[in-house]
């Protein structure tokens, strides 16, 4: 400034003035200077006046004028600094006059200003404040949930950043650095980009922002990592003069509004879907009674028009009754703000009246007004149901109280729930005071032992859903105690829910008394059946024990050869009797066996085919002697070897094939077998006994298999005892199959039955020789060492006489004790035990010795005169290997000793068909008869023909003792059912 002044004075060496002709230029210079320096500052001190207006506005006038004063005053100075060459001394000197007088005017007012403290730290109190605005701005940043961002583009400076900014964009480890300034705006995005989900399009979207151009304020969001939302606002920053000093970015983490939003409008989208969905019709309206929302299905249930708009009509489509109804109850939920539960008449979409359940709620808004919604069931057809209900109850009522049973429904601990007129009177009191109680609750006298094993069945019921049944004496109400029997079942509903019990209580006093008395009767009865199988058991041992006797030492007898014809055939009379006795024996055993229910099968396998031919060989001689055809008829698929009780089965077809040969006397007895196979090796044995008797009446069919009942034919026989036929009926059914009956009078009788066998292919089941005797020992076997234990003496011997002449070592024992001893030293092959003796019996025996084997096995097998299966089992138990029972067949010991030692035997020679007498190589011809007379022959062969054996024998007596053998063998071939050849033989004598 001061150069451009001297530009401009040294021009001209002189300068004129008013005041002086001649200034130096150096002087006018700083004259002029002088000028210019006084206008600034009374410019200064106006504007410094002008900005107090605004802190004091009572001053407000003054201030202007003194400060338009002041400018005139400064321009006085400029004016002379411009017209130094050419002053006007007298405007300056009338400017400075004015001035003068309004400064003496308002000198009290501003000095009273000026010298005012407040004047004085205006300046430092506007510092202040700045600084505390600026703290405060930055404190309020740093608590903001916003993120403050400033950045100059132009520079890439970092203007301005928050803390929060650093959080959001997971950058914290940066924060001291970009606080100092050591960082720029490009050096911080590597670290923020791990958190965009996208960053190419974050990029693309910065892209518009990073001109000075581009003056547009963006908001957007932006997908971050772990699911959260950012929003961005940006903006740029100018000041009034519109200069751009950069860009400013709010971000903010809208993760948690965007969730909420996001759960907002679902559970919108669920609501308006269930409301959509739901059958039950809802709606909502305001205090007024209008409508503001109905969901579809208003318009299904009630007779609503299509047309309906909610929100710009009333209930008006209903009827003006029910309007009120509606209104008055929507008015309560109002007023008292609680739920209402309430029937409301309503009219349907087709027209027709209903009831419906309705439940009215307060709804609040946010601006405080209460709206009012509201679902209605339809419950026309429950209240219709509940009526019938009640009418079913009723009559279920009725029902149940004519019962005379006590019958109750109970829920699942215990409290009635019905009961009928009976269960009151048991306890004593009515069926409506039980309701909701237990027994102990009404009846003083009801034990709570009762009550306990009540609820302990009730809970197993209810977990098994299986029915229980209970016998309790119980005290009534009336002090009294009677029997009941309580069925328990499990109380279902519809859904499969156990809810509880349903009972039955039966008074069964009564039937208990009588069950006392029958349990006292069974007891006797069992008493005298226990005594009475006592009693047929010693009554077996002791008839089987002599019987055992008679018929094995005939036996013994048979075998020698020093007996005469009369001899031999007397004991073949023995034999047969004690057969008969047997059989009697047998037949009543039996029938103790099935009346006691210890009858068993005991099957074994054996050769069907042979066991056929014996049953043929022994009926065939019975059926000759009465004159009859015996035909046996046997299918070609009959299996060879069968598992079966053999015993059984033969006793039952000779049973019905004597019955039917004793009670036919004319025409033929016919045995029909045929199979059916059957899967798994099985098969199905049908028999079919026919004949021509005198059939069976109709009135004694039902008589037929009843013990010791003989139909009319039978007794007039005078004989038998009337147990076969229900002895073979058991035997059949206890095999699976059932006898059938079918007669005709003077026709005939068939029986027939069916049993299911197995087919069995076991080495053991071989056939056996059918008239073989044994006479030895083949050589070339050890010495078999046989030890016989039997109490009875007459028994002992008898195994004694058949044992030893065939070679066997044999040494014997009167008791058990003795058997043990000599079982010890002298280590036998086999025991014959028998049962019941003296000092010993033989269980205990056979229990010790098998006990004391070591290294050395004996064989023992039972000898017994018992028939009842529980002493079989004791037998097996105690350790022996088999039994034979008493009296028993020579061949049958042979055959266990066989089994168990393999003992091979020498056998008598088998006799050939036209008979060849033991130990004469002889055959009977024609010729033997020519001592005797034809007269006799025609005798015989008539005789032979109606097979009458005793006219035979006697026919035979008259044979001379030089044709004595003739006599022998007419005597065999009648022993052994070969009454064919003497036929033969004698027909042809005739004919000549």
């Amino acid at each position: 400034m001061l150069a451009f002044v001297n530009s401009i004075v040294t021009a001209s060496p002189l300068i004129s003035d008013g005041h002086c002709d001649r200034w130096q230029p150096g002087l006018v210079a700083l004259h002029i200077l002088g000028d210019w320096s006084i206008a600034f500052s009374y410019c200064a001190i106006a504007i410094a006046l002008i900005y107090r207006t605004q802190k004091h506005p009572d001053y407000n006038w003054k201030l202007l004028l003194f400060s338009a004063l002041i400018v005139a005053g400064a321009t006085t100075h400029i004016m002379e600094a411009l017209t130094l060459g050419h002053p006007l001394p007298g405007f300056s000197v009338i400017l400075k006059a004015i001035a003068a007088i309004a400064l003496i005017f308002l000198l009290p007012d501003l000095f009273k200003l000026v010298g005012s403290p407040t004047f004085i730290c205006d300046r430092q109190q506007a510092e202040e404040n700045l600084r505390w605005q600026e703290t405060l701005l930055r404190s309020m940043a740093d608590a903001s949930p916003l993120a403050f961002y400033v950045v100059d583009n132009r520079s890439d400076e970092i203007l301005y950043f928050n803390h929060r900014f650093c959080q959001i964009w997971g950058i914290e480890h940066l924060e001291a650095a970009m606080q100092r300034g050591e960082l720029k705006n490009n050096e911080i995005i590597p670290d923020c980009l791990p958190q965009l989900v996208d960053v190419p399009a974050f990029a693309e979207s910065c892209k518009p922002l990073q001109t000075e151009e581009n003056r547009d304020a963006i908001e957007d969001e932006i997908p971050f990592t772990q699911g959260r939302t950012i929003r961005r606002f940006s903006t740029q920053i100018r000041d009034e003069s519109d200069r751009y000093f950069g860009r400013l970015y709010l971000f903010e983490d809208i993760s948690d509004r965007k969730q909420a939003e996001t759960a907002l409008k679902e559970s919108e989208i669920r609501f308006q879907a269930f409301m959509d969905n739901s059958p039950t019709a809802a709606w909502i309206t305001n205090d007024k009674g209008r409508i503001l929302y109905l969901n579809p299905a208003y318009y299904r249930q009630f007779n609503v028009p299509n047309s309906y708009q909610p929100g710009k009509t009333d209930l008006s489509f209903f009827p003006a009754e029910l309007r009120q109804e509606y209104l008055k109850n929507t008015r309560q939920v109002i007023n008292s703000k609680q739920t209402l539960e309430v029937i409301e008449q309503g009219v349907r979409r087709d027209g027709s009246p209903g009831e419906f359940l309705v439940y009215k709620f307060p709804i609040p808004t946010t601006t405080g007004q209460l709206l009012v919604g509201g679902v209605a069931i339809d419950i026309t057809e429950r209240k219709k149901a509940e009526a019938e209900v009640k009418a079913q109850q009723q009559f279920l009522r009725q029902v149940i109280d004519v019962v005379p049973s006590a019958i109750f429904v109970k829920d699942r601990q215990g409290y009635f729930l019905i009961a009928n007129k009976v269960s009151a009177q048991m306890h004593g009191t009515v069926p409506e005071r039980m309701m909701n109680q237990r027994e102990h609750d009404f009846n003083p006298n009801f034990d709570l032992a009762h009550l306990e094993q009540y609820l302990t069945t009730n809970q197993e019921v209810m977990e098994t859903r299986q029915p229980q049944i209970l016998t309790q004496e119980i005290m009534t109400a009336q002090g009294e105690m009677r029997w009941y029997k309580t069925v328990i079942s499990p109380f279902i509903d519809a859904q499969d829910c156990v809810q509880g019990i349903i009972g039955t209580s039966t008074d069964i006093t009564e039937l208990k008394n009588v069950e006392t008395e029958l349990r006292q009767a069974k007891e006797r009865a069992e008493s005298a059946n226990r005594a009475k199988s006592q009693f047929l058991s010693n009554m077996s041992h002791e008839l089987r024990t002599p019987l055992n006797a008679i018929l094995g030492f005939s036996q013994v007898m048979s075998r020698s050869n020093r007996l005469g014809n009369e001899q031999q055939e007397q004991l073949k009379i023995i034999n047969r009797s004690g057969e008969h006795l047997l059989n009697l024996i047998n037949d009543i055993l039996s029938m103790a066996k099935i009346e006691s229910g210890q009858l068993t099968l005991n099957p074994h396998c054996f050769h069907l085919p042979l066991f056929l031919d014996d049953l043929e060989r022994m009926l065939q001689l019975k059926a000759s002697e009465k004159g009859l055809q015996f035909i046996v008829e046997r299918s070609p698929n009959l299996p060879t070897n069968v598992l079966a009780d053999e015993n059984k089965l033969r006793q039952i077809l000779v049973n019905l094939l004597a019955n039917a040969i004793k009670f036919t006397s004319t025409g033929s007895v016919r045995l029909g077998v045929s199979c059916t196979p059957q899967p798994d090796e099985r098969l199905t044995l049908h028999f079919e006994i026919t004949d021509t008797g005198p059939g069976i009446a109709p009135s004694e069919m039902g008589l037929l298999f009843d013990p010791f009942v003989q139909t009319t034919t039978g007794r007039q026989s005078m004989q038998g005892t009337g147990l076969g036929l229900p002895i073979s009926r058991e035997f059949v059914r206890l095999m699976g199959g059932e006898i059938e009956v079918d007669s005709h009078l003077a026709q005939g009788t068939t029986f027939r039955f069916n049993i299911d066998l197995s087919k069995s292919a076991s080495a053991r089941c071989k056939p056996r020789s059918a008239h073989q005797r044994v006479i030895g020992l083949e050589p070339n076997q050890p010495p078999y060492r046989i030890l016989v234990v039997e109490d009875d003496d007459e028994s002992r011997l008898l195994l004694l006489q058949l044992l030893q002449p065939l070679g066997f070592q044999v040494q014997q024992a009167v008791n058990g004790q003795e058997a043990v001893e000599l079982s010890s030293s002298w280590k036998p092959h086999l025991i014959w035990m028998d049962i019941r003796m003296p000092v010993m019996d033989g269980y205990e025996a056979t229990r010790r010795i098998k006990a004391a084997s070591q290294g050395w096995s004996t064989i023992v097998i039972a000898l017994t005169a018992s028939a009842f299966e529980e002493e079989r089992c004791e037998i097996i138990a105690a350790g022996c290997d088999d039994l034979v029972y008493k009296p028993f067949q020579e061949s049958v010991l042979f055959d266990k000793m066989a089994e168990y030692l393999g003992v091979r035997y020498i056998y008598e020679e088998e006799n050939s068909t036209s008979y060849q007498l033991s130990g004469i190589s002889r055959k009977l011809t024609a010729s033997d008869f020519s001592a005797m007379p034809l007269e006799w022959i025609a005798n015989l062969h008539h005789a032979t023909l109606c097979a009458r054996e005793k006219q035979i024998l006697q026919l035979v007596e008259q044979i001379p003792e030089s044709d004595w053998f003739l006599a022998k063998a007419l005597k065999d071939l009648v022993n052994n059912f070969r009454l064919d050849l003497i036929i033969d033989l004698t027909q042809s004598l005739i004919h000549e």
